[in-house]
């Protein structure tokens, strides 16, 4: 590991360096290719890697896919909730099992996902990239994967797992959610 303040090339009498090129050379020649990078604006002051993305259109993507609270799942939960029924969101069905619903109805056991079409492997729209594909395979595969052994671990604890793609209408998913509430609270 270097010593970046003893490695790095000499600064101009001015503080800065010759320029951008001469300073990624002369680290690169270093052997340093990944580069905790340190900005300072005013007082404040970041560290940052460089990107991972292949690309800034690809890191723009990356970081607008949200793990909880997408629209679609946004709007489900506002059709239920006009419909009367209570439940609680981006919740655990089994404390030990480390699988989040999008919609939990716990006295009842019924587990509600919203699966996005590209990273549950949707049959009619899932696409695989291009770039890095035997990785995004494996990454996709394992996530199709853990999906059913969670809806299998669900089941044999006694859930109704209920899972909706992302392109399907927010009244079929409400509907359909509210038919599995409505049927099992006769039940209870």
């Amino acid at each position: 590991m270097h010593t970046l303040r003893r490695d790095l090339p000499q600064r101009e009498p001015s503080g800065r360096f010759g320029t951008a090129t001469h300073l990624l050379d002369s680290l690169r020649a270093m052997g340093i290719t990944r580069l905790l990078v340190r900005a300072s604006v005013g007082e404040r002051t970041a560290l940052a890697l460089p990107s991972w993305a292949s690309s800034p259109g690809v890191r723009r993507s990356m970081q607008s896919n949200r793990p909880h609270g997408t629209s679609v799942e946004v709007a489900l939960r506002r059709a239920l909730f006009k419909r009367g029924l209570r439940f609680f969101k981006d919740r655990r069905p089994l404390a030990e099992l480390r699988c989040e619903a999008d919609v939990v109805f716990p006295r009842l056991k019924i587990a509600v996902f919203v699966d996005g079409c590209f990273w549950h492997g949707c049959p009619k729209h899932a696409t695989r990239p291009l770039i890095h594909r035997e990785w995004w395979g494996r990454k996709l595969d394992r996530t199709i994967e853990r999906d059913k052994a969670n809806s299998a671990v669900l089941a044999s604890e006694g859930w109704k797992v209920v899972r909706f793609w992302e392109h399907q209408s927010i009244k079929e998913m409400a509907d359909l959610t509210e038919r599995f509430v409505r049927t099992r609270t006769a039940s209870h």
